[in-house]
């Protein structure tokens, strides 16, 4: 072989125009497969919700441009977050599924820690004030946003 994974090719778009082209399209339930979006996924996500065309969405997690199919949240935790809160906020009720390769894992045993890190972060989620948030956001406060997160992942700062 060529060395090349061949999970690593997949036809997708890289861009925020690659959900217009789709708009007129006569197909009523054409959707886009989306990896790799360069705003990232919570923006891309937020794109697709707004379109009406995010059905499904499968997650994993890897380094880099790579399609690694790591467990979910094991190296972008922060983002995985973001993007569950935009699924959230936008009232996305498609499929969620997760998209892993456990090469080295017991399947089984992995699916069962994705779905434990899903409901830690879904309760993670949970205890987000809403109303602080929208003030952090509506004022792009990146150091709120920082303070906020981490008083959730690590307790109260008493410092």
């Amino acid at each position: 072989g060529s060395g090349t994974d061949e999970r690593r090719q997949c036809l997708h778009c890289r861009d925020a125009a690659g959900g217009r082209r789709f708009r007129g399209a006569a197909v009523l339930q054409l959707g886009l497969a989306q990896e790799d979006h360069p705003l990232g996924p919570a923006a891309a996500a937020a794109l697709a919700l707004r379109a009406g065309r995010l059905f499904g969405v499968h997650l994993n997690d890897g380094y880099g441009p790579a399609d690694d199919g790591l467990m979910v949240g094991s190296v972008h935790l922060w983002q995985t977050l973001e993007l569950l809160l935009e699924l959230r906020s936008g009232a996305f009720t498609g499929t969620i599924y997760f998209d892993t390769f456990p090469d080295r894992l017991d399947p089984a045993a992995e699916c069962a820690a994705n779905l434990r890190s899903m409901q830690r972060m879904e309760q993670l989620l949970d205890r987000i004030p809403v109303s602080e948030l929208r003030r952090i956001r509506n004022t792009q406060d990146a150091l709120a946003a920082t303070q906020l997160l981490q008083n959730l992942v690590f307790g109260s700062d008493s410092a």
